[in-house]
């Protein structure tokens, strides 16, 4: 095996994202390649993170009645990981997509652990990034939700609260109104009092007592 010095093999990576079709560039990160092959493909379209093809690449696999949306294809934790090294590359796009998985799903009563935890990692990357903040927070906050109504003690509320660590361990009754518009469309301005009332033995002394306790 033959090793390249980074920037070369950076270059010919880029070099064969872009000689591929939008056909391989679906069967490489969503077809029925190898789990490892697959993961490992988007983990180095992921290092190319600032380059036109990866962007292109994302938006193609994650359009809608995509490879992910195909009715004979079942969402897995692999595509779950994709998704995750998607972020790194255009989160916006890859919020829309989340943002309308969890729309036919609500609560996550099909999905696995493994599916949600993954959803979570991404929702967090989003988070990151100053531009889509806001989208990140909201999917955590979704995910959140999810988990109370299930009754699992998951990733996703304690990643919503490290974000807004005011609010942890209150026991809220009302919302605060830059929360509700915060929530707004999304799942409602009661989302945020049923996470903090089902999180609130969990997560006392984390951080501070919060703003509206009662």
């Amino acid at each position: 095996m033959v090793l390249q010095p980074g920037p070369i093999a950076m270059k010919l990576a880029e070099r064969q994202w872009k000689e591929w079709s939008r056909e391989e560039w679906d069967e490489v990160l969503a077809g029925d390649m190898s789990p490892v092959l697959r993961t490992q493909a988007a983990r180095q379209l992921a290092l190319l993170n600032n380059t036109d093809i990866s962007q292109k690449v994302v938006a193609h696999v994650c359009r809608a009645r995509g490879s992910f949306d195909d009715p004979g294809k079942v969402f897995n934790a692999e595509d779950a990981e994709v998704l995750v090294c998607f972020a790194e590359i255009d989160a916006a796009t890859v919020a829309n997509w989340i943002e309308e998985f969890l729309d036919k799903d609500e609560d996550l009563s099909d999905v696995g652990k493994n599916i949600r935890g993954r959803l979570v990692w991404a929702a967090e990357k989003i988070a990151f990034r100053p531009d889509t903040f806001e989208d990140g927070a909201q999917l955590l906050l979704r995910l959140a939700v999810a988990e109370g109504r299930q009754g699992i003690k998951g990733n996703a509320t304690r990643k919503f609260f490290e974000l807004f660590p005011m609010l942890a361990g209150c026991r809220l009754r009302r919302v605060d109104g830059q929360v509700c518009r915060f929530t707004k469309g999304l799942v409602g301005a009661t989302a945020v009092p049923q996470i903090l009332s089902e999180s609130e033995g969990d997560l006392r002394g984390r951080a501070g007592r919060g703003l509206w306790q009662e």
